[in-house]
């Protein structure tokens, strides 16, 4: 791997950002687990490995990553360069600290599922014991010197090193945590800002890191509005009181329309996300293929992406996004047939709809799931129930495996099929929200998992997307696109497949 490099520049001004309205709880890399948190305690917190703006995997605070040639042990260098914000060195057995205590339960009070780190690190020699609570270390990490670590694999895994980047992978001054229990309210980070300012809800200031690995960012301070402060994300652009919004894709036309009088410009990029209903094939009725295959055929879901959205994403031909290792990814999808729904939902246990408990789908806002409701009980008459909650409590929801359907949208963390396929579908997964269980699937995963050619990958891979889908644990929806506005004055913004990765080169002149 070539080590990155930065060039010194002059930095100026305060980026004014909305920050999450809900789900920011803690500074703790360890416990993020969704998207909005990521995109914030990514700028505190680095790890070995960042992605360049192609989402190429490169050293972060690592200078050097090597592979042994049969992938299961890497030799890590780190950075001279490399220092927490008060100026001290990030050291080997920092790294040794923080992947572990990444998957440990004593990290979430003895609960595993409010950990990140399982999703990302289990390839590790040791995991099991660790997330066990039967080890406080992963064996897999070997100090060697201050700079340097050996990491060992239970197995290869082609994408360890993109995982490597995720946030809960960052790394963490291990004498802050170990010696001071509210360390993660002003954290002693490692990455190119550092915290001035946190009131839970309301706001977070972050100040640039003048000795960052990779050189001082070009902001000098970044504003995050928080909770109900950062509602109406576009009112408050319009306002002249942030410089970037993510503009949800139903107002994409009028905000073209409007941009130069706004003083912005608007960037639409293609995502790495996946917006989709889901079935758990364990819990009554789903539990019968024929009435999940009734659902699916009942539910005009490519038509629901094209009309409810105005055509702003793109209707999901499978589970994977086009353009993941240069590959189109459709699947062999039944199109929308009230008539073959009838006569699957004939061959179910339930013979009929009035036999067939209520389907209740739980959301967290909701692109599709009214409309499902409508398709399914007009078309079968089986009852359907709606629940809505609130990101933190959907999220443990989750996790628990408490719903026996869900709308979720999801984004990838790192830039690999595996992120949607082995994430979300993967028996052992954390992130397995279904409890789908498929051996085939299982092997088909494992052996894309350890092939190093991309061919053999992208084979196994639509294999198994494949398999998933007949499965009928799954109606995938649409992959999003992103609309991103930003502010005139407002450089090196960097829009990504998987969203703005990286602050540190956005400049806002004064």
């Amino acid at each position: 791997m070539i080590p990155m490099t930065a060039k010194d520049s002059a930095a100026a001004g305060e980026l004014r950002l909305a920050g999450p309205v809900s789900g920011l709880d803690s500074l703790d890399p360890a416990l993020s687990r969704d998207l909005s948190s990521n995109s914030v305690l990514r700028q505190i917190f680095r790890g070995l490995v960042g992605f360049d703006d192609a989402l190429r995997p490169v050293p972060e605070l690592a200078e050097s990553i090597t592979p042994s040639a049969d992938g299961t042990e890497y030799v890590v260098r780190l950075r001279d360069t490399a220092v927490f914000h008060d100026g001290t060195p990030v050291e080997a057995e920092d790294v040794a600290f923080s992947l572990s205590r990444a998957v440990s339960p004593a990290t979430a009070d003895g609960d595993v599922t409010q950990l990140g780190g399982p999703t990302f690190l289990g390839a590790i020699t040791g995991y099991d014991e660790v997330v066990s609570g039967q080890a406080p270390v992963l064996s897999g990490v070997v100090v060697v010197d201050a700079r340097t670590l050996r990491i060992e694999l239970s197995a290869p895994q082609s994408t360890f090193v993109m995982r490597l980047a995720a946030v809960p992978a960052s790394i963490v001054d291990r004498e802050q945590v170990t010696d001071d229990p509210d360390w993660a309210v002003s954290p002693n980070g490692s990455g190119p800002f550092r915290v001035t300012t946190w009131t839970p809800d309301e706001e977070l200031i972050l100040e640039a890191h003048e000795g960052y690995a990779l050189g001082r960012p070009k902001s000098d301070r970044i504003r995050y509005r928080l909770g109900s402060a950062a509602l109406q994300p576009f009112n408050l652009f319009q306002a002249g009181e942030i410089d970037l919004d993510a503009v949800v894709p139903l107002d994409a036309d009028a905000v073209a329309a409007r941009q130069a009088s706004l003083g912005a410009s608007l960037v639409e990029t293609p995502g790495f996300s996946l917006t989709y209903l889901a079935f758990r094939s364990d819990v009554a009725p789903l539990d019968d293929i024929h009435v999940r295959r009734s659902l699916q055929l009942a539910f005009p879901s490519q038509e629901v992406a094209a009309i409810s959205l105005e055509g702003r994403v793109t209707a999901a031909r499978g589970l994977v996004p086009d353009g993941m290792l240069g590959a189109m990814w459709p699947a062999e999808l039944d199109g929308y047939d009230p008539e073959a729904a009838r006569a699957e939902l004939a061959r179910s246990r339930y013979g009929s709809p009035d036999e067939i408990p209520t389907i209740r789908v739980d959301v967290s806002g909701s692109y599709a799931a009214e409309a499902f409701l409508d398709a399914v009980e007009r078309g079968l008459g089986i009852d359907v129930e709606i629940v809505d909650h609130d990101p933190g409590t959907y999220f443990d929801g989750l996790a628990d495996g408490d719903y026996m359907a869900h709308e979720l949208t999801w984004g990838a963390d790192y830039p690999d099929p595996a992120t949607f396929l082995a994430s979300l579908f993967g028996g052992a997964s954390p992130d397995n929200y279904v409890g789908f269980q498929d051996p085939d699937v299982d092997r088909l995963l494992d052996e894309a998992n350890a092939a190093l050619d991309d061919a053999t990958r992208i084979d196994r891979y639509a294999e198994a997307q494949q398999r998933i889908v007949d499965a009928a644990v799954v109606i995938p929806l649409f992959h999003g696109v992103q609309y991103t506005l930003v502010r005139d004055g407002v450089t090196g913004v960097s829009v990504t497949p998987m969203g703005i990765l990286r602050l540190e080169t956005i400049s806002v002149s004064s």
